[in-house]
């Protein structure tokens, strides 16, 4: 008995791991993970424009002692963003 609660106290991460996945799949049934999800007007990020304001502090980014034979990909999957990349 103690084994198996084992097992599935090291399988419990993994199990809760691929139940988070998300996607655009089904929208009808987001609001029974959240509630707040149930409306008309849906958005991963919940983007405020009349609260927002821009930081003129910001600079613009460069990349620097770049090689030419490195890649720098921006991935979307559908709810994030990602960087890879792939130096010699």
């Amino acid at each position: 008995m103690s084994q198996f609660i084992l097992i599935i106290i090291l399988l419990l991460p993994i199990i809760v791991e691929l139940k988070e996945h998300w996607s655009y799949e089904n929208i009808t049934i987001w609001s029974h993970d959240n509630r707040y999800c149930g409306g008309n007007l849906q958005s991963p990020i919940d983007l405020r424009f009349n609260k927002s304001h821009i930081d003129r502090r910001l600079k613009a980014m460069y990349l620097q002692k770049q090689n030419s034979h490195d890649s720098l990909q921006l991935i979307n999957n559908g709810h994030t963003g990602k960087f890879r990349y792939k130096g010699q």
